[in-house]
């Protein structure tokens, strides 16, 4: 048995339930009519009895279908938890209720093609992500056209995944990575990267505290600025923000921008700051991996205000480079520049 015909994205309202009625059903249905009609006309009970056995398959096909499409219910059990757009991504969806052929698919976003299970099952599916997002549910369609199918019902519903899904930006080509300023662990800077040994005590930064004294390499192990008490050597920091504006396409591409410049500041050996607007705020923090860079680039959200670069970023000069030697950037929906 097939998926219903012309299945469709659903509405805003995505708990929706619509009658598939086929070809064959409506053959049945305009036969009966003209039985109808001879009936009248010639008043032979036969006739009569077969128009009434047409009608009766399609209403007990119509009632079964109905019946076994409310009760049938769908949960994902695990699914993929990154992924870039344009990519497939998985899930396993499970059915639940009585033993009887249905078809499901994933419409939201749109996936394989219709699947045929007979609950209780579970199996895997795939669909396309092309929308840069945190993603934490999909739109399923579960349809049945048992017993014979001539109609059937297809029900819709917003199943939550088993966990978000953050659909990152694919890289845009041709970005080089923000400029790296030094870092110092003590007075002397280096002005470039080196390999800096584990400061003997950190702790969380405080208004106030010398931006020298920032450590960019602990800051990224811990997931938050931390500033060391005794001096340890020196790194190399990269500065960048995202600001989407009002959104749109000219916002996705400069998140596209964001994520190839990220990884390029990554691959250098840099430790990389990102500042990003996400929907709790502003968020500034270190970025251990391209995994991170991109998970927190798909929950930045569109704001009025650009993000806030970290405290005691030295501010941009005429030249476009920080005091320490090193210029953060900003990508934004009117193109990138120097930032602070």
């Amino acid at each position: 048995m097939g998926g219903p015909s012309a299945p469709g994205r659903p509405a805003q309202d995505v708990r929706t339930r619509r009658l598939d009625l086929r070809p064959p059903a409506v053959a049945l249905l305009v036969a009966a009519l003209v039985l109808h009609v001879a009936y009248r006309t010639s008043g032979l009970r036969t006739l009569a009895l077969v128009r009434l056995g047409l009608v009766a398959a399609v209403a007990v096909n119509l009632l079964w279908a109905l019946v076994v499409a409310e009760r049938v219910k769908a949960r994902v059990t695990g699914n993929d938890g990154d992924a870039t757009t344009g990519d497939r991504a998985g899930l396993v969806l499970a059915l639940d209720g009585p033993r009887q052929p249905v078809t499901v698919a994933v419409l939201d976003p749109p996936g394989d093609p219709w699947a045929l299970a007979e609950p209780p099952a579970s199996g895997p599916l795939t669909f396309r992500v092309s929308v840069r997002e945190v993603r934490t549910d999909v739109v399923v369609a579960v349809a049945c056209h048992h017993p014979f199918g001539l109609v059937g019902w297809v029900r819709t519903r917003r199943v939550p995944l088993a966990q978000p899904l953050a659909v990152g930006p694919r890289p845009a080509p041709g970005v080089t990575a923000p400029a790296a300023r030094s870092s110092t662990e003590g007075d002397a800077g280096t002005g470039g990267a080196a390999a800096d040994g584990p400061p003997r005590s950190v702790r969380d930064y405080r208004p106030g505290d010398p931006a020298r004294l920032v450590s960019w390499r602990a800051s990224a192990r811990a997931g938050r600025l931390v500033v060391r008490e005794l001096d340890g050597g020196a790194t190399a920091a990269a500065l960048l923000g995202l600001h989407l504006g009002a959104g749109g396409p000219a916002a996705e591409e400069a998140a596209a921008r964001a994520a190839a410049a990220g990884r390029e500041a990554l691959g250098a050996g840099w430790t990389l700051l990102l500042a990003t607007v996400e929907p709790a705020g502003p968020v500034t923090a270190p970025v251990a991996s391209v995994l991170d860079l991109q998970r927190r680039l798909a929950a930045a959200v569109p704001s009025p205000e650009p993000p806030s670069p970290p405290p005691g970023w030295p501010a941009t000069g005429g030249s476009g480079a920080g005091a320490n030697g090193g210029a953060g950037r900003l990508c934004t929906p009117e193109g990138d520049r120097p930032w602070p």
